[in-house]
């Protein structure tokens, strides 16, 4: 058999290990219709030595077992120490996902209507359903000099379908008996006793979805069955004193006052933070709910920003670069019971200087602030407000600091001094894109953004452009998200493809560039989300792409 058809033949085996996945309701024994268990799931790993030895297994029984026993089913690792290659920077992480499925059916879900594993695959999940005890205990018992086993990739969904999730949790304390347990989960199995358990294996801090504080809305857009057990579960947690973001998806058909009441809800019963997330969809979507993006974005932003005037608790959505400068070094809000609060910092107040040293950009001062707070010492900050500048001190140990800031089994001098700031460009990253190519000898440099972050970045680079002598000529292009479609704007949604396809067409009407620079988040993995490397497509623009690191922006 020629090589290529032994090529074809493993690529065909490989999209048949990636079955659709039916779960089955707890207890009932029955096939569950959620469109969320029907995700398909991969069978591969993220360490490339695992995709290797599944391919040679597939080829061997490919030739050595009868016909209708040629898919290998898996393999055990002899001596699993030798792929002790990711870097444990908190334990739960290395775990990978808890849980890869959820029991509710969000209509905002972003696993709705994704293309299945294919020639045209979005790998959207990979590995195993539930962690298990067994392999939560080899995971724990491997990691060793701040490196553990390679990471099972997989969907992260709701950690409290797993039934062993507090064994594991405690599992984690005890490797770990400082480290935050965090994750995002949707409440609804946040009773007295789970709250409770979670209370003695602080310091914990989750991200609620609660999405609205009215249970016959929670119970349509989630179709949550209990809605008060979440929606009552943000009471328990501020009698705990457990840390938690409250979470809201600003649902296009949710009306705009249910979101203020929520928001209101949340503010009344102790969150950190609320997080409000603009709406988007992919084409692939299977909501036939139609509106305008800019219009709904809008209204809830600006709806956002009158209840900032009303609320303690600091308010942002995600993303946060809409509507906001991503340069200016403005401060969301300050964390009830800190000493920022207590201080009387305020939601857009500007962050002017730090201990006397100038703030240049929210990413600086978001560090600055961070650095002087670990020191445990008085923090001086002078800020703009309304046109006029002020003057506070910050004091690490104020009397009257309280919970959500302050409480029993929580560190909270990793909170900024309840400065919270949202995240903007890291502008050394953005400046170093020029001075690098530059010293490569490129006169002509073709840079790929997003929508969001165009203006900024175009203003970052012309500012830094005329303090050189001789800076290479640039031009920014955003590509367009054709592969998912929708609405869909962030960058590191971007395909390969697409990039191809609007360098091509910018090339056909400007020229050619020397090279061509592409945020480094896009292409982390090595790979987009369709399975094409990085390699193979900068093969096709002729090797002129450069990859540009820029702390990846999360907010």
């Amino acid at each position: 058999m020629s090589t290529a058809l032994i090529q074809n033949w493993a690529n065909r085996q490989a999209a048949s290990l990636a079955p659709w996945i039916v779960l089955s309701d707890r207890g009932t024994g029955k096939r569950s219709t959620r469109r969320s268990d029907r995700t398909p799931l991969a069978s591969a790993f993220r360490e490339p030595r695992i995709s290797y030895f599944a391919h040679v297994l597939a080829l061997l029984q490919f030739y050595s077992s009868p016909p209708e026993n040629r898919i290998a089913r898996g393999f055990a690792l002899r001596d699993p120490s030798m792929f002790r290659s990711d870097y444990v920077d908190k334990v739960k992480w290395n775990l990978g996902a808890l849980s890869a499925v959820c029991n509710l059916d969000c209509d905002f879900c972003y696993r709705y209507g994704s293309p299945v594993e294919g020639p045209d695959a979005v790998v959207i999940s990979q590995g195993r359903s539930l962690l298990s005890e067994k392999e939560a205990d080899a995971r724990l018992d491997m990691i060793e000099g701040g490196h553990g086993l390679f990471a099972a990739s997989a969907d992260l969904g709701e950690d409290f379908v797993n039934p062993s999730i507090l064994a594991i949790y405690e599992k984690v304390r005890q490797r770990a008996p400082d480290e935050v347990i965090d994750t995002t989960t949707h409440g609804g199995f946040l009773t007295e006793e789970v709250i409770a358990e979670l209370s003695r294996l602080r310091p914990v801090d989750l991200a609620i979805s609660l999405n609205s504080s009215n249970p016959e809305t929670r119970r349509r857009l989630m179709k949550d069955r209990d809605p008060m057990v979440a929606i009552s579960s943000l009471e328990r947690m501020k009698r705990h004193q457990i840390w938690y973001t409250a979470s809201i998806v600003a649902w296009p058909d949710v009306p705009i006052e249910d979101l203020r009441e929520t928001v209101r809800f949340a503010d009344q019963h102790g969150a950190r933070v609320i997080r409000v997330q603009l709406p988007g969809k992919t084409r692939f979507h299977p909501s036939t709910l139609a509106y305008n993006r800019t219009e709904v974005w809008e209204r809830v932003v600006a709806t956002l920003r009158e209840l900032r005037t009303e609320v303690a608790t600091p308010i942002y959505w995600q993303p946060y670069l809409y509507g906001s400068d991503p340069i200016e070094a403005e401060i969301t809000g300050a964390i009830v019971g800190s000493p920022a609060a207590l201080c009387g910092v305020r939601t857009g107040d500007v962050l002017l200087s730090v201990d006397g040293a100038p703030v240049r950009s929210r990413e600086e001062g978001r560090a600055m602030i961070y650095r002087a707070a670990e020191q445990g010492k008085p923090v001086d900050l002078r800020l703009g407000r309304s046109g006029q500048e002020l003057s506070v001190t910050l004091d690490p140990d104020p009397e009257g600091q309280t919970y959500p800031y302050s409480a029993p089994g929580y560190d909270s001098s990793k909170l900024s001094l309840g400065v919270f700031m949202n995240q903007g460009v890291h502008l050394p990253s953005v400046v170093d894109v020029l001075v690098s190519a530059h010293s490569r000898g490129r006169c002509r440099v073709l840079i790929v953004t997003s929508e969001l972050l165009q203006a900024s970045v175009a203003k970052i680079l012309d500012a830094a452009s005329s303090q050189m002598e001789t800076a290479p000529s640039y031009d920014l292009i955003v590509p367009k998200a054709t592969f998912f479609g929708g609405d869909i704007i962030l960058g590191d949604l971007l395909v390969f493809s697409d990039i191809e396809t609007a360098i091509t067409e910018h090339e056909a009407q400007h020229g050619s560039y020397d090279e061509i620079v592409l945020p480094a988040t896009m292409a982390e993995a090595g790979a987009d989300l369709t399975g094409v490397r990085f390699d193979t497509f900068n093969a096709a623009v002729g090797h002129r792409c450069r990859l540009a690191h820029h702390p990846r922006i999360l907010d």
